[in-house]
């Protein structure tokens, strides 16, 4: 059985927290004895309320967590709450603090939730006519350098699946697939994407991939409109990695961080004209 841990996403929905319940989450998510694991966790079952004390404590935990991980958890988890919009000049400057970042990770996610509170506010004024959102898949390149190209087809099919459960998007393909891809007149979105890591690791008793993407939201003729990013880690015992595995556990990471970057686009689709 698999053991994973994936940063950025939710497996499985949490349900609502009760008021009284934040103020022990939010002590959990301080508490410096605590696994970054469970930090990570906490940021996610808090992110299930809407509470004035959940910004506060996501916020602190932006800034000042001693892991990275969950400096990048709780940057993405306040830009993707529904109603992070609301308190966009309080996330602005949240973001813009942590440009500051010793680290780079943190400093790319920063860089990318002000993209995305940019673009939502830039976009609030239209209103989608009758009929899905037409958006194309571009381009799909490997900066890791380690990808088989099963591994990056399958990237381009996840990411066409989890368009279509936006429910107003249709996806087609580009007129001219490749790095330059040309994409018909009225395609509302481009998509590109990067798998930007693909990384082995683990310890005497456990072997982990970790799977990072990043996806470039293009509204022709006007640019860039959003940056996002999934990342995922599939861990599993020593003993039972054998190399006829390996390429599953690589598909499962990836199936998990496409899940990731899901969240950061979801809604991005919604309101849009063609």
């Amino acid at each position: 059985m698999f053991l994973t841990l994936v940063l950025g996403v939710w497996l499985t929905p949490f349900p609502a927290v009760a008021a009284d319940e934040v103020p022990a989450l939010v002590r959990t998510l301080t508490r410096s004895g605590s696994s970054f694991k469970v930090r990570i966790h906490t940021i996610n079952v808090l992110a299930s309320t809407r509470d004035e004390r959940v910004l506060a404590a996501l916020a602190d935990a932006a800034l000042t967590d001693r892991h990275p991980y969950v400096r990048v958890h709780a940057l993405r988890t306040l830009t993707g709450l529904p109603w992070a919009t609301e308190h966009r000049p309080r996330l602005d400057q949240v973001a813009r603090r942590a440009l500051r970042d010793p680290r780079s990770a943190v400093r790319a996610q920063a860089r990318r939730s002000l993209a995305t509170l940019a673009a939502r506010v830039e976009s609030a004024p239209d209103r989608a006519p009758p009929g899905p959102v037409r958006v194309a898949l571009g381009a799909v390149a490997d900066r890791s350098r380690r990808a088989s190209p099963a591994l990056r087809a399958q990237l381009r099919g996840l990411l066409a699946a989890a368009l279509s459960r936006e429910g107003n998007v249709q996806v087609v393909e580009p007129t001219r697939p490749g790095p330059a891809a040309a994409v018909a007149t009225d395609v509302a979105y481009v998509i590109d994407a990067t798998l930007a890591r693909l990384e082995w690791g683990g310890n005497p008793n456990e072997v982990e991939v970790r799977c990072v993407i990043e996806l470039v939201v293009s509204r022709p003729p006007r640019g860039i409109v959003l940056m996002a990013s999934g990342e995922a880690t599939v861990v599993k015992p020593r003993l039972q990695v054998r190399a006829s595995i390996r390429p599953r556990m690589e598909a499962e990471a990836l199936e998990q961080a496409v899940l990731a970057a899901q969240e950061n686009l979801s809604g991005v689709f919604v309101g849009r004209s063609r």
